[in-house]
């Protein structure tokens, strides 16, 4: 098997998991202070395995790492509110999805070749958008965004991420991720600062640790799987991590959907894979 699939599968595996914790670290604190606490264990975190690897600290990649940072900014706190306002399994193939959608394009622009599967996947995607997106009730939404609407500006926050983080060379290892989450600590260094409590509780820890762990891992990945293939084929599979969430959120959560949903829910998880497979 192809290193670089195996590596997007991992970064599925870990991301789906790590996705879950988060939200439900978001439930208990807000998203603030679990965005917040999550970007720091991964920044130190980080920045230890990178330095024990002995990676060379690339000026160029780091800066494109901070880059990345900021489009993380945009992906993770949206996503985080889309979480802790709707449901698990709505929030976060909606931005999966969207985000398979942003990289194939990239791709197109960058010159990598879009199979005719890969545009077919592109419209499944984009479907099952529409499909999720679409209440099942009436509802009005007078002073936040809804679950959805985040949702897609999370998707391209990551579709961001993604692309930046492609722009980084080999030899510089994990570095870019160091930049990456530390930029996302900085900017919401103020709204944390603002809560009523700012302390990393058991409670929270339990959650939290865990789940950045997984996620500095999965994107660790990523990150490898871009350098051994292109940027299309390592974020289409890792943007299968939905199926690995949704399945843990029916599980455990015991969320349920509406049919239409759940087949929204479906094609946005069915379109990262057909993306995959036109991208060999």
């Amino acid at each position: 098997m192809n290193p670089a699939i195996l590596l997007g599968l991992t970064a599925a595996v870990g991301w789906g998991a790590a996705v879950l914790l988060e939200g439900a670290g978001a439930r208990k604190v807000g998203y603030v202070k679990s965005s917040f606490w999550f970007s720091v264990i991964c920044t130190v975190f980080g920045a230890f395995v990178a330095a024990a690897l002995r990676d060379e600290l690339v000026l160029a990649d780091v800066a494109w790492g901070a880059l990345a940072g900021v489009f993380s900014i945009l992906g993770i706190s949206p996503l985080h509110k889309a979480m802790q306002d709707g449901q698990f399994a709505i929030a976060v193939p909606i931005s999966a999805a969207g985000t398979a959608c942003i990289t194939a394009l990239w791709g197109l622009i960058a010159g990598d070749p879009i199979s005719a599967v890969s545009w077919f996947a592109i419209a499944i995607g984009i479907i099952g958008i529409a499909v999720v997106s679409w209440p099942d009730e009436p509802v009005e939404y007078t002073h936040r965004l809804t679950p959805a609407l985040l949702s897609v500006i999370s998707a391209i926050g990551f579709g961001g991420a993604f692309i930046m983080y492609d722009q980084t060379s080999k030899a510089s290892g994990l570095w870019p991720l160091v930049p990456g989450y530390g930029v996302t600590t900085l900017v919401l260094l103020p709204a944390f600062l603002l809560s009523k409590s700012r302390r990393l509780t058991r409670t929270v820890a339990r959650t939290i640790l865990p789940a950045s762990i997984m996620s500095l891992l999965a994107t660790a990945a990523f990150l490898t799987a871009t350098r051994a293939s292109s940027v299309a084929v390592a974020s289409v599979l890792g943007s299968l991590y939905p199926a690995v969430t949704a399945i843990m959120a029916w599980a455990i959560f015991n969320e349920g959907v509406s049919k239409r949903r759940a087949f929204g829910v479906v094609l946005t998880i069915v379109c990262p894979g057909l993306l995959a497979v036109g991208s060999l």
